[in-house]
């Protein structure tokens, strides 16, 4: 089975297809909403649907078909079946044409894969993979792939091509091409948190941070086994830890043999950490308390400066300028840190809140909600609000774009409003639109403003370049996960994701990824054709 770089995907066996890969019977297809079964038969198929033979009739030969509906014992009038056939006819056309409504009423028979004549101690096949072992210890992505198709060309054109390791560690040595892969995880990821050096800190379902290095290899933090939440500081000196007994740990990363400071927020597990651009710290737990830290104080440790009640679920805080943004549990609001007994502004649509954000300089909030509108506030004495764009579904994500707010939804639509760009006078602002080729929830931006970043279910990365400000903003799609990507951060020039499969990656967004795959270098191009141009990086 292979897939052609098609929109929607297909799946085997509820794994989504990157290239080829070999389908074996029981495995189920998904093309869009058709589901296609591989299945083994012990007679061939006749031409003609016929009676099913006995079970204790000798087998003629192994064949493989792919049924896409079971046989029934009893044909329907031909009246009947003439309608149901015209109706099949129809429907299938709109798959492009492959199909016919004979493909319902006949499986397919396809020839018995001929038989494996490699032995296991074939000489090509020894030297191959310990080739491709050896090609899988370089560090450096380039190497990996020079190393990779000289093991694969080793075996390539043998009867051992598809038993041997080396085809599968030059696919991902070309996979590393576009992302680095930092290091895997026993458990599921849960969240990244990166800053403006090439570490990544990640947080796994077990509780556990591991601080991984784009030039090296990564440490697990000592003594953590209960956290909860992660954040880095921008200047990527402070590395915060929230835990489930609600302690706060810091660490002073640009002093490896300090301890880390600890600070109690409270008795309950803190669920959510975030730096603000000036170093200042807030800290949330699962009862609602939000808590803003200050380095540098008490003999230069951190203090608690201001605490302030949320409620509880808030699953997102952002502090910047005299703002402090709280998002959660359908709901947001922002408090002006400078007036902490003041009451705080309810941000309210009408609809259950899905998405917010605060601009860099805490005087503009943006939120989406569940009815797919995006609205803006402006902060101040008399808050004003102000109607974006709307999404034919609920909003996934929105983020700012400089002077621009993006947003996605769960209608698969990307749009960009542009505040500084209006339809008319006092109108409403241009909005750039886009499709998201896979699902999308997650949104940052990255490369100096130029790159729009999301991720979501699929385990892909999107991008939209931000310099074609275009009515249509086009759309790269770069696989790199199996499974969802359930964190995503940015630096300066990269960006790292974490996802279920535990492995960490981060992203070269310091060039077009359009621009590296369609002039690939002598290397890759040798590479490509030897797998047959179907692999990451390839055209």
């Amino acid at each position: 089975m292979e897939d052609l770089g098609s929109a929607n995907g297909t799946a085997v066996a509820g794994e989504r297809v990157v290239g080829s890969c070999v389908v074996v019977p029981g495995a189920a297809i998904t093309l869009g909403d058709l589901r296609l079964e591989v299945v083994a038969r012990a007679r061939p198929i006749a031409s003609r649907p016929r009676t099913p033979v006995a079970e204790h009739a000798s087998p003629v030969r192994q064949d493989m078909s792919i049924r896409t509906d079971p046989v029934a014992p009893r044909r329907a009038p031909p009246w009947l079946r003439r309608g149901a056939v015209a109706t099949l006819a129809v429907a299938l056309s709109g798959l492009g044409g492959w199909a016919s409504a004979q493909a319902w009423d006949r499986p397919l028979v396809l020839r018995e894969p001929v038989a494996n004549r490699c032995r296991v101690d074939d000489i090509a096949l020894l030297e191959a993979d310990a080739a491709a072992d050896a090609a899988a210890l370089e560090t450096d992505p380039e190497a990996a792939v020079r190393a990779g198709l000289h093991a694969y060309l080793r075996v390539s054109a043998t009867v051992c091509a598809e038993q041997s390791r080396a085809g599968g560690t030059l696919r991902a040595a070309l996979g590393r091409m576009d992302s680095q892969r930092l290091g895997e995880h026993a458990a599921a990821l849960r969240a990244v948190a990166v800053a403006d050096d090439t570490r990544v800190a990640a947080l796994d379902e077990d509780g556990g941070v591991t601080l991984w290095d784009r030039r090296g290899p990564g440490q697990p933090l000592p003594g953590v086994h209960t956290a909860q939440a992660i954040a880095r500081s921008v200047d990527g000196r402070w590395l915060a830890v929230g835990e489930v007994d609600g302690h706060v740990r810091v660490w002073d990363l640009h002093d490896e043999a300090a301890a880390p400071q600890v600070q109690v927020h409270g008795s309950q597990a803190v669920s959510v950490l975030a730096f603000a651009r000036d170093g200042r710290l807030v800290s949330g737990d699962t009862g609602g308390r939000l808590k803003i830290w200050q380095a540098g104080l008490a003999g230069g440790g951190w203090q608690a400066m201001t605490e302030l009640r949320g409620w509880p679920g808030v699953t997102r805080v952002e502090l910047a300028g005299g703002a402090l943004l709280a998002f959660g549990a359908g709901r947001a609001a922002v408090w002006q840190t400078g007036r902490p007994t003041a009451k705080p502004l309810a941000l309210t649509t009408g609809f259950a809140l899905t998405a917010a954000a605060l601009d860099e300089r805490g005087t503009q909030v943006v939120a989406g909600d569940a009815g797919g509108v995006v609205t803006r506030w402006e902060l101040g004495r008399r808050p004003r609000a102000e109607a974006l764009t709307v999404h034919a579904a609920k909003v996934q994500a929105v983020v700012w774009v400089g002077d621009a707010v993006a947003s996605v939804g769960a209608d698969d639509a990307l749009r960009v409003a542009e505040l500084g760009r209006r339809v008319r006078r006092a109108g409403p602002p241009l909005v750039l639109v886009a499709d998201t080729p896979v699902p999308v929830d997650s949104l940052v931006i990255a490369g100096g403003g130029r790159w729009l970043v999301g991720v979501g279910i699929e385990g892909a990365l999107v991008t939209w370049d931000l310099q074609q400000r275009s009515r249509r903003l086009p759309a790269t799609l770069r696989p790199g996960h199996r499974g969802a990507i359930e964190g995503l951060a940015a630096s300066e020039g990269w960006v790292a994701t974490a996802g279920a499969d535990g492995v960490v990656r981060a992203w070269d967004m310091s060039r077009d990824p359009a621009e590296a795959t369609s002039s690939p270098s002598t290397l890759i191009h040798d590479a490509c054709r030897a797998l047959g141009w179907s692999e990451p990086g390839c055209r």
